[in-house]
């Protein structure tokens, strides 16, 4: 695929294994399925209104071939409740060096996290993992990405939460097992410690 400037998309696709079309229980399902996914983030994990959106340059280069609209409205359509929608300059970067112009511009729309790679720009999957894993996300961000590594990196991090974009529009990943055994142990811990007081 190729953008206004030329360039071939040499980023990470949005996922065949989700493209069949969507119908309104399809629909029904998927708005269950991400207040189920909510509910977990904000019980066990502290996220809360309005959510804060860290978004990579693959994300809104999909939204933009899908002809979907913009990525600061529709992530707040998707999730149902305010965002604030963030980019790094890492990821602007990676968008520019790679001649995805439009990508890149749509970014301008896009609050800018202070990622702390002033000395240089790290590649796009690097900066954001480390944005949510230092202090287990304690900036309570979701990550928007079709980098599959990134999401699965993500969702090993306890209140890693991933986003992604498909030819049904923006879809949500389920807590994974390993952040599902992660809080039990957590609250098992917590009852030991309550009965040996």
């Amino acid at each position: 695929t190729r953008n206004s400037s030329g360039a071939s998309s040499l980023l990470p696709r949005y996922s065949p294994s989700h493209s069949s079309p969507s119908s309104p229980e399809m629909r029904r399902n998927r708005h269950k399925h991400v207040r189920k996914a909510l509910r977990f983030y904000k019980i066990n994990h502290g996220f809360k209104v309005p959510f804060k959106v860290l978004v990579d340059g693959n994300f809104v280069n999909a939204l933009l071939e899908l002809k979907r609209g913009e990525v600061q409205d529709l992530v707040p359509q998707f999730l149902g409740e305010k965002c604030r929608v963030f980019t790094t300059r890492c990821c602007v970067n990676e968008l520019k060096k790679l001649g995805l112009t439009d990508a890149a511009r749509a970014t301008r729309h896009l609050a800018i996290h202070h990622c702390g790679h002033d000395d240089g720009p790290s590649p796009s999957s690097e900066c954001l993992l480390q944005q949510v894993s230092d202090g287990d996300n304690a900036n309570h961000f979701f990550v928007a990405t079709q980098d599959r590594a990134l999401q699965r990196n993500v969702s090993n991090v306890p209140g890693g939460a991933v986003l992604f974009a498909t030819v049904n529009g923006i879809q949500m990943e389920m807590p994974s097992e390993k952040q599902k055994r992660q809080m039990m142990e957590s609250a098992e811990a917590r009852q030991v410690q309550m009965g040996e007081m």
